[in-house]
């Protein structure tokens, strides 16, 4: 399942390169199993255009 969560559109021009800088509070790695019960995902993984990159969540 994938999730849109902190969406930002930067225009960069040609060749440009930027930091751009984002954050992921703990709720967004909730969701709601088939009980109707609200669960932390254990993993995620962080795509930003072509790039990703999987972490494993602690509490």
């Amino acid at each position: 399942m994938k999730l849109l969560k902190a969406f930002q559109k930067n225009a960069f021009q040609p060749g440009e390169e930027k930091s751009i800088t984002f954050e992921l509070p703990a709720a967004d790695f909730n969701y709601m199993d088939i009980d109707n019960q609200v669960k932390r995902a254990q993993a995620a993984t962080i795509m930003v255009a072509d790039l990703a990159e999987k972490i494993t969540l602690s509490i």
